[in-house]
């Protein structure tokens, strides 16, 4: 957003207030200021008025000006091609610096003298506005000739860009941000100077307004004829600070109106509406088949979707008569239907959705004034308006409720006066301290009793509210919180010393790759209405596909060894909030460096899940029953198991997608946070005797499955046996129907040392229960 002081000016009058304290006021209310700009005229710049023109003797591209400087006239040579007779511009006179090496002296062009310069813009320190000499007209005050342009409050300005949160819409306009400085510096906002429309013609005898009662929108319309209509100084400067200058004088003035007031603006030509038969313009506002409030011609023909976009683009011939429209729409209704319907908008829409000003009369007085000084033009009387009843939100609150919040008192005259200044309406009552705040339409982002008290805090300072010490109170600080932090940090901290980098991620994710992958997506009446950009436009559902992101960046950066791991929250279709850890590695397992002959292997299976081991503690893996995304390849995956309790999956990167994403061999990881078993250190007794490992080699079915002889033998309680695992797997007879399973077992007693006769009765019993259980034969 940006102000100017000049601007600002016009709402309240800062004339014994310094740009700096400007500035530190805009800081301490929460509208932060990006930068300051000043532009200053230099001394002996006047304002003069061309006399005369004509041609220069001895060089076709220059004049000879007899120009008139108040109480002298100069003879001027000129080379602008835009200089005219009658004109008001700006004159460097002699003595003049225009800059450190140019000093305006008497000079002879071309055997003719001149004694000064007509200047440009950027000749007098101001931005371009034209190819030829600064026209100066009465929108910048009034022309005194000879007065000196430095003291000229319009000319000489401080430009001010601020930084506004996407909730403050009523601080997109120059009425809206002197509103807020003027309750922080006291000063009362000048009042609009009244422009009294008492043309013999009223609006209602050239214009019919027909309007639905259903429609959601206050709006309204003001018809001009203009006898004349060009671009003036004032405008041109403040729209070319605000990079907002347009091709069309009416559209200059639609732009400048809707910055100045915050009100939104829109023009049509008369003609476009107008209907000869009855002889007046008919506008007809109703809903669209979307279900947006739209206004229509006579023909039915649409011509633009209020606060949304307009769907004409008129010609508009800077004579002639205009319609002039002002309209508020509540931001969340807009919202609303620009995102169900995925209609396209323009910059109304940026100014609607956030919050514009809702006094649409206000908008019209402070048009028809500026109009009446600035142009040559009949205003009609009276304006064409619908205004839909308004339901405020009513929030009540109370002195003590203020000061428990901040920690200081503050008393009800001081929040009575900062709200009402704030455009809050407020009924106290005095001897109770409670009160009714009425909240405005144009203050959307004021919805509870914490924002009407944040409002308070501004306008009092934070920097005035006074210290006080803490108490403490020693608690248990053990809490959930707590005990999450520190698995938290604990994880990072095994996840890094495993070679993995951390990546941090937005919660928003790209839902065309979500869909394109197979995963979950938000439901559309759950999702985000106004999404910060078109590739962030959903809630994530998995941190897997940020991690390959991530892989895909590095490894156009050339790096061929990358491993990540991410802690967030996802969300399902119902946008419910839960915890997720992911992993990925990419490339090779390590650097090619002298270690290897630079040489390296690429990432497996194998290698990724012993990692993740050394990061989760023990875990086993079995066969996926589902695969419910694009990304998981289907022989090389397994659900992980721990403490009897799935908490994720492991996968290669399918082949299809790793080709298509031209990356290396790729390994990715998810798991639900809050099933990750918390590793918890006890002591145990640790047997002093010495481990016994003996081997059996088993002929069973192909079709028999390892977990089902796994959860056989734990299931059973066999003396000494303290652990097994799969050592081989063979198949001696080819298409027979059976395999050799070697299974290695560890055998420890806590109160001797096994002999073989130990040894032997343990297995003993362990391959008959096999044999029974699986018709496993030795």
């Amino acid at each position: 957003m940006i102000i100017t002081r000049s601007w600002l000016n016009e709402f309240i009058d800062l004339s014994d207030i310094s740009t700096q304290k400007i500035c530190d006021t805009l800081n301490s209310i929460g509208l932060e200021v990006d930068s300051v700009k000043s532009y200053r005229v230099p001394s002996k710049v006047i304002l003069g008025k061309v006399l005369s023109k004509k041609a220069h003797p001895n060089a076709d591209k220059l004049s000879i000006c007899e120009v008139d400087l108040g109480t002298y006239t100069r003879q001027i040579v000129c080379g602008a091609t835009n200089v005219e007779a009658m004109q008001y511009v700006p004159v460097a006179t002699l003595g003049c610096r225009l800059s450190d090496n140019f000093i305006i002296k008497p000079v002879k062009l071309r055997g003719v003298e001149s004694d000064g310069m007509i200047c440009s813009s950027q000749e007098i320190g101001l931005p371009k506005l034209n190819d030829g000499i600064l026209v100066l007209d009465k929108s910048i005050g009034t022309l005194n000739i000879g007065a000196d342009l430095s003291n000229n409050i319009v000319l000489n300005d401080d430009v001010i860009e601020i930084e506004l949160t996407a909730n403050r819409g009523d601080a997109l306009s120059i009425y809206g941000v002197a509103r807020d400085i003027g309750v922080k510096l006291h000063k009362q906002l000048k009042p609009i100077v009244e422009f009294k429309d008492d043309h013999t013609k009223g609006v209602g005898r050239v214009l019919q307004f027909i309007y639905d009662n259903d429609i959601d929108s206050k709006i309204g319309y003001k018809v001009i004829n203009f006898q004349e209509a060009h671009s003036t100084l004032l405008v041109t400067l403040r729209l070319n600070y605000i990079d907002k200058l347009r091709d069309n004088i009416h559209k200059n003035i639609v732009e400048y109106m809707t910055h100045t007031t915050g009100v939104l603006f829109s023009v049509y030509d008369y003609d476009s509406f107008y209907v000869e038969a009855k002889e007046k313009a008919i506008l007809n506002v109703k809903k669209d088949s979307f279900g947006c409030d739209t206004l229509y011609n006579a023909d039915e023909k649409i011509i633009s979707n209020i606060g949304i976009k307009q769907l004409q683009d008129f010609k508009l011939n800077p004579e002639g008569e205009k319609i002039y429209e002002v309209s508020f729409i509540n931001g969340d209704i807009v919202s609303q239907k620009v995102y169900d319907n995925s209609l396209k908008s323009d910059d109304r829409f940026y100014k609607s959705s956030r919050g514009s000003e809702s006094n649409i009369e206000f908008g019209i007085k402070y048009l028809s004034q500026f109009l009446n000084r600035c142009f040559k033009c009949d205003i009609y009387a009276g304006f064409a308006t619908f205004c839909k009843n308004y339901q405020p939100l009513v929030v009540s609150i109370s002195v003590a409720q203020v000061e428990n919040i901040i920690g200081q008192y503050v008393s009800s005259t001081k929040i009575v006066y900062i709200l009402q200044s704030l455009g809050l309406k407020v009924t106290m009552n005095a001897d109770t301290g409670e009160a009714l705040v009425v909240v405005p339409e144009f203050r959307s982002d004021i919805k509870n009793i914490n924002d009407i008290i944040e409002e308070i805090v501004r306008m009092i300072g934070i920097e005035n509210i006074e210290s006080r010490p803490l108490n403490f109170i020693e608690k248990n600080r053990l809490s959930s919180s707590y005990l999450e932090y520190k698995r938290d940090y604990k994880l990072r901290i095994l996840s890094i010393s495993q070679g993995f980098y951390e990546s941090v991620t937005y919660v928003f994710d790209n839902k065309e790759l979500q869909l394109k992958y197979g995963f979950d997506v938000i439901g559309k009446s759950l999702d985000i209405l106004n999404p910060i950009t078109s590739e962030l436009n959903t809630f994530r559902t998995t941190l897997v596909l940020n991690l390959l992101d991530a892989v895909i960046k590095n490894y156009k950066n050339g790096y061929r060894k990358i491993e990540f791991f991410e802690i967030g929250s996802v969300y399902n279709s119902k946008r419910e909030e839960s915890k997720k850890l992911a992993f990925i590695s990419s490339g090779y397992k390590s650097k090619p460096s002298i270690n290897n002959s630079g040489k390296s292997v690429a990432v497996d299976f194998e290698y990724f899940a012993s990692k993740l081991t050394s990061i989760l503690g023990e875990f086993r893996l079995e066969k996926l029953d589902t695969i419910d995304n694009k990304l998981t390849h289907p022989y090389q995956s397994a659900k992980v198991i721990q403490n009897d309790t799935v908490i994720g999956y492991i996968s290669k990167l399918h082949n299809t997608v790793q080709n298509s994403l031209d990356i290396d061999t790729t390994y990715f990881a998810e798991f639900d946070y809050d099933k990750i078993k918390t590793i918890k250190y006890e002591a145990k007794v640790i047997s002093k005797y010495q481990s016994v490992t003996n081997d059996i080699t088993i002929s069973i079915l192909k079709e028999i499955e390892y977990k089902q002889i796994s959860d056989y033998i734990n299931s059973k309680e066999y003396l000494y046996l303290v652990d097994f695992m799969p050592l081989d797997i063979y198949d001696p007879n080819k298409d027979q129907g059976r395999v050799n399973l070697t299974i290695r077992f560890i055998l420890r007693s806590n109160s001797k040392t096994l002999d073989e006769n130990d040894i032997k009765s343990v297995m003993n019993i362990i391959q008959q229960d096999l044999n029974e259980k699986f018709n496993a034969n030795n």
